[in-house]
């Protein structure tokens, strides 16, 4: 059963392994995105964090492969340099997150893919 949240992110320090979690909720426009990087970049930066795990399992992203592209090949100038990723979606939908990866990678960015949070964590602290 989902729930009906009024937010399109929320952002949860997990301090014990100092990683920031930003879950994305509903349906996501560019503008909804933009907002939640700059929580996301202004936690890691205020906490002097470099991992971010981002769960996407109750995100419907709304933007175009255009969109997803310049957003994406933006986080170089918008997060921490050494910034460590993982994102969370469901299995049947993988494809297009697989996208964002594969151009967070060719930015030179540390991203990888999960179906599964617990693994996602397990690899951000291993890193």
């Amino acid at each position: 059963m989902r729930k009906e949240v009024a937010l399109a992110h929320n952002i949860e320090m997990i301090n014990e392994s100092n990683i920031v979690r930003l879950s994305l909720i509903g349906e996501l426009t560019l503008a909804d995105h933009d907002s939640a990087r700059a929580d996301a970049a202004r936690s890691l930066v205020d906490n002097g964090w470099n991992k971010l795990l981002i769960n996407a399992v109750d995100a419907e992203p709304r933007m175009s492969a255009v969109e997803d592209y310049e957003f994406t090949a933006g986080h170089r100038s918008n997060l921490p340099v050494d910034l460590q990723t993982a994102i969370v979606h469901r299995p049947g939908e993988i494809d297009k997150f697989q996208f964002i990866v594969n151009v967070g990678l060719n930015r030179g960015m540390n991203m990888k893919l999960f179906t599964d949070e617990p693994k996602a964590v397990d690899w951000l602290l291993n890193c």
